[in-house]
């Protein structure tokens, strides 16, 4: 039995070194290449070349210097492999790795030079942003406002409503209108898309409800998830929306939202208010305090200005901005503390804080419950409603 288990131990250290490699090996893929496109826009080139993703005819490395890939180019985006260049009359064109068709040429042949794809295109997006699992799939944003895709497609990422990998560029379209899509954040397997009027559009794998629409239901064509979206970014399945209101939204495997009041990993299928975007409110001796810089929640614990909760308590402070020194006094207790030091001084005593003071808007935080404590307050907490009541009496 003692073999058996010490045989499964090395069979897991085996597997886990193997993922571990994988990731490692996607990480890289993606950061193979370099392109640079200069002020007379040229295109150049450097770096891994085995399936001539350096569009210089050849399956040649070249790392010690740039090859001109192509001229008149007025941006260019890298993928897995693979090489996007949009030409200064609208012109797409690809070069590179082609196993699903990613180029978009109409085959899965690579390509080892440059080959148009379409004509009026004014973005190109290929994932490249990912650290692992880079994309198979690319879409385009033509200059009327049309959403074209073309690549890998097994849960609907494409969203042209099938899971068939697509080699050639087919136009998406949400069943409401066909233009009017300004960017495609795209995943592995999921896309997001933000529309011209700032609304957010999810497809694809939706096993954890990454996508937001409250289900775990695959999506294969464009649903409509959210309005006033500003931007979007999607990591390992959890998904985070900033708004142009400037407050933010997350939802996914795991959210830190305004229903978890411990700040405990959880899942949500529908977007909820971001955990570090909701206010604190403070009210002391029953009156409700309104600061220039609000209370916020940093690490499970609330902070606020040090000069209202000092002179709320009848305490006097005094702030050394060469030094970052911290001096609050009332009667007999004496605190002093430093600026991001978890180590303060009451009476003298060094004591443990899970969370130190900070510096925001030029104002000085502190751990609220700790200092009211100190000076003899009671202090309350409602985490349904983000409310910190203080009683000196």
């Amino acid at each position: 039995m003692k073999s058996r288990a010490v045989g499964t131990k090395i069979i897991m250290a085996i597997i886990v070194v193997t993922i571990l490699m994988m990731i490692a090996a996607f990480s890289a893929s993606a950061a193979r290449n370099e392109f640079f496109v200069d002020l007379d826009g040229n295109l150049w080139a450097s770096g891994a070349n085995d399936f001539g993703q350096l569009g210089n005819g050849t399956t040649m490395d070249n790392f010690n210097e740039m090859t001109l890939v192509l001229t008149g180019v007025r941006s260019a985006r890298r993928g897995l492999d693979t090489g996007f260049a949009i030409k200064e009359d609208g012109t797409l064109w690809a070069w590179g790795r082609n196993n699903f068709g990613q180029l978009g040429d109409g085959t899965t042949v690579n390509r080892h030079t440059p080959v148009k794809i379409m004509d009026g295109v004014s973005d190109v997006s290929t994932g490249a942003h990912l650290r692992v699992g880079t994309l198979y799939q690319t879409f385009a944003i033509r200059e009327d406002g049309t959403l074209w895709a073309w690549g890998r497609n097994d849960f609907g990422q494409l969203g042209d409503g099938t899971t068939v990998n697509r080699h050639a560029p087919v136009e998406i379209m949400d069943g409401l209108a066909t233009d009017g899509w300004e960017r495609v954040v795209p995943t592995l397997y999921y896309t997001f898309a933000i529309r011209e009027d700032g609304t957010l559009w999810a497809w694809g794998r939706n096993d954890f409800g990454q996508l937001g629409d409250g289900t775990t239901v695959n999506r294969y064509r464009p649903t409509r998830i959210l309005s006033n979206v500003q931007a979007v970014l999607a990591l390992s399945d959890s998904t985070v929306a900033s708004l142009f209101d400037g407050g933010s939204l997350e939802w996914g495997a795991v959210v830190f939202g305004r229903y978890n009041d411990n700040a405990v990993p959880q899942g949500s299928l529908i977007p909820i208010p971001s955990f570090r975007d909701r206010s604190v409110r403070l009210c002391i001796n029953k009156r409700i305090m309104s600061p220039t810089v609000p209370p916020r929640l940093v690490n499970g614990r609330v902070l606020v200005p040090i000069r209202l909760i000092s002179e709320e308590l009848g305490a006097t402070v005094v702030w050394n901005s060469e030094t970052n020194v911290i001096t609050i006094t009332k009667d007999e207790t004496t605190i002093t503390m430093n600026i991001d030091s978890p180590y303060p001084l009451v009476d003298g005593q060094r004591v443990l804080l899970e969370q130190p003071p900070i510096m925001v808007m030029e104002r000085v935080l502190v751990p609220l419950r700790f200092i009211a404590e100190a000076f003899g307050a009671i202090v309350q907490w409602d985490g349904s409603d983000w409310v910190v009541t203080i009683s000196t009496s």
